[in-house]
């Protein structure tokens, strides 16, 4: 694994890794905002709207279909693949092959300026997908053992997120580790008053009576 960065935080540490085995966004079957194309280098399906029925509404100037709004989508092809939302020109840009589809919602996407911001993170979310920004990470103690570790973080925001649960995961560990000696520590203490009691009772002399070690 091709590790991005390791934080040191509270005495452990913090590795974070690119996410090598991560699934495309298609895979996780939104049917409520989700890409459809059938762009030669990236063809995907949906059960719900396929990429010919969106341009051919599109061509008739609709932007409303089946229940959804649907956003055309630019496809820039050079030394990989990129998206944008909306029409662009250029040598290397291929417009009305792709669309991103948002089910038209009330509270959730009524509005189509909210579908659109919607459609702006599917297309965020393909963004990173295509170009390999996905992570995990490795929470570690001070000898080396795992403590948590999770994966399928996609861009900043979900690296930034990726730290932040990784953060929690130590905070929850130490607070653990820390009620279990507290456990210990009583045990050890009620065993020792016990057996201080014991040798009192007997009258054994101060110097044969035990010490509280722990």
């Amino acid at each position: 694994m091709n590790i991005y960065e390791t934080i040191d935080y509270q005495g452990m540490k913090i590795n974070i890794f690119y996410d090598e085995d991560y699934d495309m966004p298609n895979a996780w079957d939104n049917p409520d905002a989700f890409l459809c194309s059938d762009y030669r280098g990236l063809h995907v399906d949906s059960e719900s709207i396929s990429a010919s029925e969106c341009r051919d509404a599109a061509n008739e100037g609709k932007w409303f279909l089946n229940g959804f709004y649907i956003f055309p989508v630019s496809i820039y092809d050079h030394s990989g693949i990129s998206l944008s939302l909306g029409s662009s020109r250029g040598w290397d840009y291929t417009n009305g092959h792709a669309f991103v589809c948002v089910r038209r919602t009330k509270g959730w996407s009524w509005a189509k300026a909210k579908a659109e911001k919607i459609a702006d993170g599917v297309i965020d979310e393909w963004n990173c997908a295509l170009e390999g920004d996905v992570y995990g990470f490795v929470a570690e103690d001070a000898e080396g053992n795992e403590i948590e570790s999770c994966w399928g973080f996609y861009g900043t925001e979900g690296r930034e997120e990726a730290v932040s649960e990784a953060k929690d995961a130590i905070v929850s560990e130490l607070e653990e580790r820390t009620r279990i000696a507290n456990e210990e520590f009583a045990a050890a203490l009620h065993q020792h008053l016990h057996a201080r009691k014991a040798q009192i009772r007997a009258h054994a002399p101060l110097y044969a009576r035990t010490a509280f070690a722990y």
